[in-house]
């Protein structure tokens, strides 16, 4: 079942509506149960969330047949964690699921992210013991949660992409040290804005707001050298690769010179660097 396509934001509920009246139909006429496959996109969440509550209050039966759950939302201004309770409602139903896909479509904005905590998504009880891919874009989620969320999916999940993100609280270097250790990745990509609303305001392969391009041309051997590439590998190497943070105690002068104060050392690069720097950009023209 897929919906999507609007335009505006008169489309956008209208999207919201039709993909709930098509999966009440499903539910209703008996075949929710062999749906293997529901995607929507351009939905309103607030119009989503409305319909979803009549519809799911009258079905009470399971998803057991879905593999893949794609939900993508158009921007909008903060929300609560209440709008999550229908998201969450259908993949505790979903026990087979093996790819979650979320986007929040926040565009960089930070007055767009959904702040919730990921638990309010899938919460601590569910069981997803087939879950290999989860992809989360334009959330904003305590670090905590998220690393208990993840270790519930330790022995399956294979890939994590991660875009316009923020932590409250948390911090992403030492977020990148938990999937490193804990988890046992094989895919991982960062992409947009990564931040934690105090001092760590990253940005990963984002061509809208760097000067340059952000990895546009580069050739395979050239884009290991990137920032962005040894996170990564980092995080999937399973120890082979070192850590492209590394601690360091003395940071006098940095937030004069850089617009930022770390406590860790890093040579960022037009792929990975933090949002403060921008005009530092240019200075990667050549490299």
């Amino acid at each position: 079942m897929v919906m999507g396509d609007p335009e505006s934001f008169d489309a956008d509920l209208q999207s919201a509506r039709h993909f709930w009246a098509l999966l009440q139909s499903a539910c209703l006429a008996g075949h929710a149960e062999r749906l293997t496959h529901v995607r929507g996109e351009c939905m309103c969440l607030n119009g989503w969330h409305d319909a979803a509550a009549s519809s799911l209050a009258k079905y009470h039966g399971s998803f057991s047949s879905l593999r893949q759950l794609s939900l993508h939302f158009t921007p909008q201004m903060q929300s609560s964690g209440g709008k999550a309770t229908h998201i969450a409602a259908i993949i505790a139903r979903a026990p087979s699921l093996r790819s979650l896909d979320l986007s929040f479509g926040s565009r960089g904005r930070e007055d767009r992210k959904h702040v919730l905590s990921f638990s309010k998504l899938v919460g601590p009880d569910v069981q997803l013991h087939h879950l290999r891919s989860l992809s989360i874009d334009g959330l904003a989620t305590p670090e905590v949660r998220m690393r208990d969320g993840l270790r519930a999916f330790r022995g399956t999940l294979r890939s994590l992409e991660l875009a316009d993100m923020s932590f409250c609280p948390g911090y992403w270097v030492l977020f990148f040290r938990f999937l490193s250790k804990e988890m046992t990745l094989d895919h991982v990509k960062l992409y947009g804005g990564l931040g934690n609303y105090f001092d760590e305001e990253w940005v990963a392969r984002d061509e809208r707001q760097s000067p340059l391009p952000a990895l546009a041309g580069a050739s395979a051997r050239d884009s290991r050298k990137y920032l962005v590439y040894r996170i990564e590998r980092f995080i999937t190497g399973r120890g082979r690769y070192p850590d492209p943070f590394t601690p360091r105690k003395k940071r006098d002068g940095d937030l004069k010179k850089y617009g930022y104060s770390l406590p860790w050392a890093f040579k960022q690069d037009r792929s990975w660097y933090h949002s403060d720097t921008v005009w530092h950009a240019r200075e990667w023209e050549n490299k």
